[in-house]
Order: C-alpha cells, then structure tokens, then sequence
C-alpha cells in the first residue's frame, strides 16, 4: 500500500468513526443526512431533555430541581431546552401515590430502556434527544449531553394552536420531508402539553413531610402517527383542556422521534398562555 492510499484509509476511516460516534447522529447509509432547519429566532436550537421521576423516590428531587434550574436557566449555550417531566406510576404503591404519574408514561420508559439495552428502568433518569442518558441529577452529564445535541442536525418541526371553544384548542402540525439518520428505521410524531410550577406536600411515602417542586410536568401525551420517508407531514388535534391546568404555565410541545432508536430528529414547543383567559370547561 502506498503511502498516498495509506493516508487516505485513515481520513475516510477517521471520519467514519467520528460521524457513527453518538447513536443516531450519523448519516444516513445512503449519504443523506437531515436537512439543516434554519435556527429559531432565539438563535438556539431546540434539544428534548425528559425527566423520568417520582414523588414517591426519595433520589428524585435533586433531578427534579435541576429540571427546573435547565428550564429556567438554558444554562447550555446555543440549545433551547424543551424539558419534560415524566412521572412514572411503578413507586404509586410504595407508600405514596403521584398524582401526576401515568402507565403510559412508565411504558415511554421501558420503550428507552429498549433502546438503550439496559436490563431495567430506574428513577430519576434524564434523556437527552432520546440519545443520551444518566441518573437525573448528574448535572454535569446533562450539561455536556445538551451541548452535544445543539450540534446534531434538526429538521424543522412546526406547531401552531387556535382556540375552538371554551379551554378547547385546535393544534396544527407540519413536518418537513426528511429521511431518519437510521436507514432501517421509521420516524413517529408526538405531543405532549407540560404544565410549570406544580408541586405537592407529601403526606407519605419516602418523601414524607416535604414539599415536592416540579416544573414540565406532562399533563397530556399521546403518538400522533407515523412519518414516512421523504414526505412531508401534516397533522391536526383537538383538545379540550381541564379547568385544573394553569394554562398560563403550560406549553404544548411536538417531537419527531426514530421508534426504534429513540433519537429525537426535531422538536418545538409554543406557550398556551394567551388562552389562559378565554373561559372554563370541565375537568375530565
């Protein structure tokens, strides 16, 4: 081998393994990578973090103080962080029952640790872009995970909300023809609305006696269906939203997510502030 050739293996080699570091953030085997989605407006670029926790873990509030410091703070610059509070049901019948907790969002746990190949979930665990994860409270991993994903490719995922009724909302979804960075996988739409400055006083359980601050919490989220290669996607929803939700502290957040790999290919959130005033309707 010469060595001209000898030096051009090691380029094409070295650049390999730097595109194929990070699961899921490679190009495609056909060479297409996701289409650059110019910035928001902010100058930042959207990254998922989720935070799955409990009221009833005693390890969980440290993870859910940091949720809310990211939230707050987007102490990583150039990322704008979409944060979502997921709280698992499996500690409801240890001593404490979380009113916030839910089946389905103990199942988006097991569909990670999937994905992830880990032999069982735990709490508090953070996700960063479906990519990454860690215990909850590890700051300086979420940190570094969160500068990682600003410099990951995005498609441009849209999402608009108009009134239709009392609390009730009509949402608006667009996603722009796009391939998944896994040639063999498929892509799905989310939703989620994720409600800020929610706590609780836990008479109960490990975390008896403490007041429990939480921000992100996810009152809402459901699969809005596949997207398929090289289309482009619309969707609407229709939501009626209960008189209990501040919808002043809520946001309505949509994602785009490979279903095997779990890699988080785009997302948005928006405010529903300005339908805090527009009249009641009931809980369900």
């Amino acid at each position: 081998m010469s060595v001209r050739t000898f030096v051009l293996f090691v380029v094409i080699a070295v650049a390999f393994l730097w595109a194929s570091d990070s699961r899921g953030y490679s190009m495609t085997p056909a060479g297409r990578a996701l289409p650059e989605s110019p910035l928001p407006q902010s100058g930042r670029r959207p990254v998922l973090v989720e935070l799955f926790t409990s009221e009833g873990c005693s390890s969980c509030p440290p993870a859910d103080a940091l949720l809310i410091q990211l939230e707050k703070e987007s102490p990583v610059a150039g990322a704008e962080i979409i944060a979502l509070g997921f709280h698992v049901d499996y500690w409801d019948d240890i001593g404490w029952k979380d009113r916030f907790s839910s089946s389905a969002y103990s199942r988006r746990q097991y569909d990670y640790a999937e994905a992830f190949k880990t032999r069982s979930v735990y709490t508090p665990q953070m996700v960063v872009d479906g990519h990454t994860q860690f215990v909850g409270s590890d700051s300086k991993r979420a940190s570094a995970a969160i500068d990682r994903a600003t410099r990951a490719p995005k498609i441009a995922v849209r999402i608009s909300a108009a009134p239709a009724g009392a609390r009730r909302i009509k949402f608006k979804f667009h996603v722009p023809a796009f391939y998944p960075l896994n040639a063999s996988d498929n892509a799905e739409l989310s939703f989620a609305i994720a409600e800020a400055d929610l706590f609780s006083e836990a008479k109960s359980g490990e975390n008896s006696g403490r007041r429990l601050n939480h921000t992100a919490v996810v009152r809402n989220y459901r699969a809005l269906g596949a997207i398929k290669r090289g289309e482009e996607a619309q969707r609407e929803l229709e939501l009626l939203l209960p008189t209990d939700w501040r919808l002043e502290n809520c946001r309505a957040v949509a994602f785009v997510q490979e279903r095997r790999s779990r890699v988080v290919l785009g997302a948005v959130q928006i405010s529903l502030a300005e339908f805090a005033m527009q009249g009641d309707a009931p809980a369900f």
